[in-house]
């Protein structure tokens, strides 16, 4: 359960990463 909520978070952050790059 820790691994796959680990994995969402860290989706998540590059995603958020990732857009705030674009901007």
């Amino acid at each position: 359960m820790v691994k796959v909520s680990l994995h969402f978070i860290a989706r998540r952050l590059k995603y958020r990463f990732n857009t705030r790059q674009v901007d």
